[in-house]
C-alpha cells in the first residue's frame, strides 16, 4: 500500500490483463496507464520532483484515515472484499472528496509543529532499540534490544545505542564493524505526545486532525487521533453516566448525590477520591455539579444508581464507542476505567451528537467518492444516503447536557475548564479528563462552529528503569494553552454565535441543590435549573435542619445556655460510622466527618449550663420577662423555618444576664 513502485506495477498489470480480457479498449487501456491514480486521492505538495521521487511520505495523515475510511465504506457498501476495495481505492481511477478544511488544518499543524512556544514543560525521547547478532552462517544467536526508555534529548538516544551495541557485540567476540554479523533498527519518538480531532458536528465532517508530534517519515504510520485507543477519564462521566441517567433513567440535572466516601463494604472495598483532594467533600450534591466539578464520587453513585450496563448501552448503541469490551461493564467505567479505551476520532464523534442536538453522526473525512466516469459511490455530504446517524438523546435531554458543560467553562470558581476562550467571547461547552498518575490529558469542548478534542500524553504508559523524574508530569495548563492557540484563530473571522435557546419541551424550576427538589426559604443556595417536561420535582426540600448548641461549648443546650443554631442538612446516613469503616477497610484514606461541608454534627452530651447570680441594683430580671423564654428558643424561628440567626428574635426584654439567644 505504502509502495508506489509495486503499486504501479500491479495498476500495469491489471490493466493489461483486463486490456487482454476485453473488459477496456485500447484508448481506455492507453488512458489509465497514462493516469497518475495518486495525484487523485492526494494533493502535491512538494515543489521538488526529485524529493517527492525520493521521499517515504506521499500522503498526510488526514489523507490517509480518509484513504481507509473508503475503503471500509466501499467494502461494506458494495458487498465487497477488502482487496476488491483495495483496488477500487488504488487502481480504479476513483475521485476522492476530502471534508477537510486547509485553512483549519494549516492552524492546526503550525499550534503542534510549535507547541514548545505554548508554556510547555519540557520534551523527552522514547527509545525503542532492536538488535539481533548472527552466527557466521547467518543463524540467529540472539535478539537483544533497548525498549521504553525516556531520555532528555535525542543525542542521549543514540549514545544509549551506541553503549549498549558496543558492549553486547563484545560479549560474542564482535565490534561495530561486523556488519555482516549484526543488523538493527531502532525508533525514537518525541515525548509527551498528542492528538487533534477538529469536527464540524453539524454534518459529522472531520475539518482537521493532528496525529502526533514529530516529522512524518512514512506513510500509513501510527495516527494517535484514529487508531490509538487511550483511557479517557473523567470525559467518559457524561457518556457513560450523566447523559444515560437524564436521558434513560429519568434523572435530571438536580438530582442529587451524596459526596462522601463509598462504603467499601457496599463496593465490594472501592473507594475512589475526587481528583482535587481527599479531604473535601461537598455531601449533597447535583449532577450539574458532577459534571462542572468533575466530581468522581457523585459519577460513581449515578452509574450505580442507573445501572452500569445502561451506561454501556449509550456509550456503544447510542454514542458510537466501538471499543468498550463487557468486562466495560461496570461502576468504574464512569470513571473512565476501560479495558481498551477510546480513540480521539470516537470520543469526538460521542460529544458531537450532544452538540448536535442529540443526534449522532459517524465522523467522516469525505463527502463524496466518484467512479472514473463521475458516478457516486459514496456520499457523505448531509443530503447524502451514505450517513451514517441516529438519535443519541432526545434534543431536550441534549440541550441540558450541553448546558450543564458549559459550567465547566463560565463557573470560575469550581469549573474545571474555565481558561477556555475564543475570539469575541463565544460560549464553550466543556470536559475535561485525566487518567490515574497523570499518564492521560483529555478536553473535548466545542462551540457554536466546531468541536475540538485534545488527547496529551505518553505514547506508553509505563517506562523502564532509566528515567525516575518522570512521576507526575502535569498537562493540565498546555492542555487549555493548546485549545485556546488552535481554536482562537479559527474563530477570529466568525460571526458571533450563542448556543440555541432551550427547545420546546424544556422548563424550569426553584430547586434546592441539597435535595434536588423544589426550594423553600431554608433553602440559601436554590437556584433556577433546566427540566425536560415530566421530570419537575413535585415536592419541596425537606433536607434543611437547623441544630441548637451552647455557643460557649458547642453541647446541646441546657435552659441556662446561650443558644446558637448550626444550619445544616440532614441525612440518612451516618458519617461517624462511615469513618470508622473506612478507618479499618482503608486507613489511608483517613476520612472524618468534618471533611464534609454540608455536615452538622449533632451535639453528644448536654452542657451543664452557665447559672450566675442576679445583680441586686438592676431589675428583677426572672420576674419581668425572661430572657431565654421571651426570645431565645420560644419566638426564634431557627429550628421550624432553618433561617438560624437570620431569623432569631436576639435579645429579650429583661435584664437578666442570660438574654442572648437566638444567635
Amino acid at each position: 500500500m505504502a509502495e508506489p513502485v509495486a503499486c504501479r506495477q500491479r495498476q500495469l498489470l491489471v490493466l493489461e490483463q483486463m486490456y487482454n480480457q476485453g473488459y477496456i479498449t485500447e484508448e481506455e487501456y492507453q488512458s489509465a496507464r497514462n493516469e497518475d491514480v495518486f495525484a487523485l486521492i492526494r494533493e502535491n505538495t512538494s515543489e521538488d520532483p526529485e524529493e517527492e521521487e525520493t521521499s517515504d511520505v506521499r500522503y498526510t495523515y488526514f489523507q490517509e484515515a480518509a484513504i481507509q475510511q473508503v475503503q471500509e465504506d466501499l467494502a461494506e457498501k458494495l458487498n465487497i472484499s477488502e482487496e476488491a476495495a483495495f483496488n477500487q481505492v488504488y487502481y480504479g481511477g476513483l475521485q476522492i472528496f476530502l471534508s477537510q478544511d486547509q485553512s483549519i488544518q494549516d492552524t492546526v499543524d503550525y499550534v503542534v509543529d510549535n507547541v514548545n512556544d505554548i508554556q510547555y514543560y519540557g520534551n523527552y525521547y522514547q527509545l525503542n532499540y532492536a538488535l539481533s547478532i548472527y552466527s557466521e552462517d547467518r543463524t540467529v544467536y540472539e535478539n537483544f534490544g533497548l525498549y521504553n526508555l525516556l531520555y532528555d534529548t535525542e543525542q542521549e538516544a543514540l549514545d544509549a545505542i551506541d553503549s549498549y551495541r558496543a558492549e553486547t557485540l563484545a560479549e560474542y567476540g564482535l565490534t561495530p564493524e561486523n556488519t555482516e554479523r549484526y543488523e538493527e533498527n531502532y525508533t525514537i519518538t518525541l515525548e509527551p505526545q498528542l492528538s487533534v480531532v477538529i469536527m464540524d458536528y453539524r454534518s459529522g465532517q472531520v475539518k482537521a486532525i493532528s496525529a502526533g508530534r514529530g516529522e512524518k517519515t512514512t506513510d500509513f504510520p501510527l495516527n494517535r487521533a484514529t487508531d490509538t485507543t487511550r483511557n479517557p477519564g473523567s470525559t467518559f462521566k457524561v457518556l457513560s453516566a450523566f447523559a444515560p441517567a437524564l436521558d434513560g433513567a429519568g434523572k435530571t440535572a438536580a438530582t442529587v448525590y451524596d459526596d462522601v466516601p463509598l462504603n467499601p463494604l457496599e463496593t465490594g472495598g472501592w473507594c475512589p477520591v475526587n481528583s482535587w483532594s481527599t479531604t473535601i467533600y461537598y455531601g449533597f450534591s447535583t449532577i450539574r455539579q458532577g459534571i462542572s466539578w468533575s466530581m468522581n464520587i457523585v459519577a460513581a453513585l449515578c452509574i450505580m444508581d442507573i445501572g452500569p450496563y445502561l451506561g454501556y448501552q449509550y456509550a456503544t448503541e447510542r454514542f458510537g464507542i466501538t471499543t468498550l469490551e463487557t468486562e466495560d461493564i461496570a461502576a468504574t467505567m464512569a470513571l473512565g476505567g476501560l479495558a481498551n479505551g477510546v480513540s480521539n476520532l470516537e470520543l469526538s464523534g460521542a460529544f458531537s451528537a450532544i452538540a448536535n442536538d442529540g443526534t449522532y453522526i459517524e465522523p467522516t473525512f469525505y463527502t463524496r467518492v466518484l467512479d472514473h466516469d463521475g458516478n457516486v459511490l459514496l456520499d457523505k455530504t448531509m443530503e447524502g444516503e451514505d450517513v451514517n446517524t441516529h438519535e443519541a438523546l432526545s434534543e431536550q435531554n441534549a440541550w441540558i447536557v450541553e448546558d450543564m458543560m458549559r459550567d465547566t467553562v463560565e463557573d470560575s470558581v469550581y469549573g474545571t475548564a474555565t481558561t477556555l476562550r475564543v475570539s469575541g467571547g463565544m460560549p464553550i461547552a466543556a470536559k475535561t479528563g485525566t487518567t490515574d498518575d497523570n499518564w492521560d490529558y483529555w478536553l473535548s469542548a466545542w462551540t457554536p462552529y466546531y468541536l475540538c478534542t485534545l488527547w496529551l500524553g505518553f505514547d506508553m504508559q509505563s517506562y523502564s528503569g532509566n528515567y525516575d523524574s518522570l512521576s507526575s508530569p502535569n498537562l493540565t495548563n498546555i492542555r487549555s494553552n493548546l485549545w485556546n492557540a488552535i481554536m482562537q484563530p479559527i474563530h477570529e473571522d466568525l460571526e458571533y454565535q450563542n448556543f440555541g435557546d432551550p427547545p420546546e419541551g424544556v422548563t424550569t424550576a426553584y430547586v434546592c441543590p441539597k435535595s434536588g427538589l423544589l426550594a423553600t426559604s431554608s433553602c440559601s443556595t436554590a437556584y433556577t435549573e433546566y427540566f425536560a417536561e415530566g421530570t419537575v420535582p413535585t415536592s419541596y426540600c425537606n433536607v434543611h435542619t437547623s441544630v441548637a448548641v451552647c455557643s460557649i461549648t458547642g453541647l446541646s443546650p441546657s435552659s441556662t445556655c446561650p443558644v446558637t443554631y448550626q444550619g445544616g442538612v440532614k441525612r440518612d446516613q451516618d458519617l461517624n460510622e462511615l469513618a470508622q469503616i473506612l478507618a479499618q477497610r482503608n486507613p489511608s484514606l483517613g476520612f472524618q466527618p468534618s471533611y464534609v461541608r454540608d455536615y452538622v454534627p449533632q451535639p453528644t452530651a448536654v452542657c451543664p449550663g452557665h447559672y450566675t447570680e442576679p445583680d441586686p441594683d438592676t431589675s428583677t430580671g426572672s420576674d419581668s420577662s425572661s430572657g431565654s423564654e421571651s426570645s431565645g428558643s420560644n419566638s426564634g424561628s431557627g429550628s421550624d423555618s432553618g433561617s438560624g440567626s437570620d431569623s432569631g428574635s436576639g435579645t429579650g426584654t429583661g435584664s437578666g444576664e442570660d438574654t442572648q439567644t437566638g444567635g
